[in-house]
């Protein structure tokens, strides 16, 4: 499981919008870079709200009329968008003095790891995936997404991660 010195855990008991739970993202992740603190934070959505990755076309998603009415934030990490209804959501900023890892998929999978342990105790036998499905085209929604990193339960996707990278963070 992952075990960091000094990670402080948020849980945010209010749903909030969009805009509010990027903004605190954000602040957070500017917060491990100047004073140096990882926080693990966990956050539920006031309204349907879709979230694009950082380096999605705002062109692709505005052209899917099936999301017209939602209101959409754009994300600092990548991946891809999110429809957020009634979830939990997870961000974890770390400073770049507790650079655990490497590379980003070394991450993923430490972060993953530590899920599927808490999944296994609450007796969900949520697993990783433990191949890719090539596909032509990448799809625009997340979940549409195969990742080989991707907890899945029943051949399902239930959760996935993205990352961004700042000053080292």
């Amino acid at each position: 499981m992952l075990k960091l010195p000094h990670l402080r855990v948020l849980i945010d008991d209010e749903p909030q919008s969009g805009a509010w739970n990027m903004a605190v993202d954000e602040t957070l992740l500017e917060t491990a870079i100047e004073r140096d603190l990882a926080t693990l934070r966990f956050y539920r959505w006031r309204e349907p709200t879709a979230s694009l990755g950082y380096f999605q076309r705002e062109a692709d998603f505005l052209a899917e009329t099936r999301f017209a009415n939602l209101p959409a934030v754009r994300r600092l990490s990548g991946g891809g968008t999110l429809i957020h209804d009634r979830e939990l959501t997870y961000s974890l900023t770390l400073p770049p003095s507790q650079r655990i890892i490497g590379r980003p998929v070394e991450l993923y999978d430490l972060v993953h790891t530590s899920f599927v342990q808490v999944f296994d105790r609450l007796g969900i036998a949520v697993r990783q995936r433990s191949s890719t499905v090539h596909q032509q085209a990448e799809p625009l929604l997340c979940f549409a997404r195969e990742d080989e990193h991707d907890l899945v339960l029943f051949g399902h996707k239930v959760l996935g991660s993205a990352q961004r990278r700042r000053r080292g963070a």
